[in-house]
């Protein structure tokens, strides 16, 4: 089984992954190949902001984020405990508790989305077995346990995003193994396998968004080996290698997200170090790196998001520290 480890250990094996669907928009690892390199231009993305430097949550990772009713959301995670809190901000600067102990128990690497005009929080990890439960809320208060039991078995640090009017879960990781299947639901009490088997591979830790009308698998890490592939799909069924080396190096971890009509990967976790580079595109081939050192210090299981017109980069674990800040970009 999989484990969320004490964060010093975390560091030196990097086993420990986390949701890169959470993302929303407002063993011994092998060195992967490194894609086309790419000089550094100012512009977009390339100047990070402090909104806080420290928030009124506490310092976490592998925590869910997500944009609803015009405020940018931070949900559970993992800060040597498990965690079941929920918070909201409007500016990213000052935050408010809307509970300690929502209705769900206590995980991170959960799914979460905005679908139906509520948000939905999806399976993770509560330190002793993937959980395959899903909750949603109008408030962030009151939480309502729509299954027990969702997709097939329980899993963490999986694809999670709304396309089609449907829900969708894509690989993950459940009891020791990587999975490549996607499932979707229009209600999130009865769950369709589209598939099994998706040819990218199966894979836990990377980035999951919907771009110009398709779902986009982004990274990940095998169980052995960090990725730098980027997958579409307008099915779930059938995916098309869009590229597979992108310009970025291998990771997992990472922020993904839409903005300004192009795809960004932000930091995360690669071959042996934490990063802080961020990158776009817009066709998902081509990466133009907006910058190799942001602001924010290098760091992996963050939450990221698109909210009031800035991309924003919340919390996440730089190798000796969890955080609690946030940052913005235009």
């Amino acid at each position: 089984m999989k484990k969320l480890l004490p964060v010093q250990t975390i560091v030196l094996v990097l086993t420990v992954v986390t949701a890169a669907s959470i993302f929303s928009t407002c063993s011994k690892k092998k060195s992967s190949p490194a894609g086309p390199s790419a000089t550094a231009t100012p512009g977009q993305g390339a100047i990070w902001a402090g909104a806080a430097g420290s928030a009124a949550f506490s310092g976490r990772y592998l925590h869910a984020g997500i944009v609803y009713n015009n405020m940018m959301w931070v949900i559970a995670g993992y800060n040597d405990s498990y965690l079941a809190d929920v918070w909201s901000s409007s500016d990213g600067a000052t935050w408010n508790q809307a509970t300690g102990t929502a209705g769900f128990t206590v995980r991170a690497g959960e799914g979460s989305v905005v679908y139906n005009n509520m948000m939905w929080v999806i399976g993770g990890y509560n330190g002793s077995v993937e959980l395959n439960d899903v909750w949603n809320s109008s408030d962030g208060v009151t939480w309502n346990q729509v299954t027990g039991t969702a997709v097939s078995g329980g899993r963490a640090y999986f694809g999670s995003l709304v396309y089609n009017n449907k829900m969708w879960v894509i690989g993950g990781w459940t009891s020791s193994v990587d999975l490549s299947d996607v499932w979707n639901s229009n209600d999130g009490a009865t769950w369709t396998q589209v598939t099994g088997t998706a040819v990218f591979g199966a894979r836990d830790g990377f980035g999951s968004l919907v771009y110009n009308n398709k779902m986009w698998v982004i990274g990940g890490w095998t169980g052995s080996a960090w990725l730098n592939d980027v997958w579409n799909s307008s099915d779930g069924l059938t995916w098309t290698q869009v590229t597979g080396a992108a310009g970025f190096d291998a990771r997992e971890r990472f922020g993904s997200l839409v903005y300004n009509n192009k795809m960004w990967v932000i930091g995360g976790g690669g071959n042996v170090s934490l990063l802080n580079d961020v990158w776009s595109s817009s066709d998902g081939i081509t990466w133009t790196q907006a910058t190799g050192g942001a602001g924010f210090s290098a760091r992996d299981g963050m939450a990221s998001l698109a909210c009031n017109n800035k991309m924003w980069v919340i919390g996440g674990w730089t190798g000796s520290v969890l955080l609690n800040d946030v940052w913005w970009a235009q």
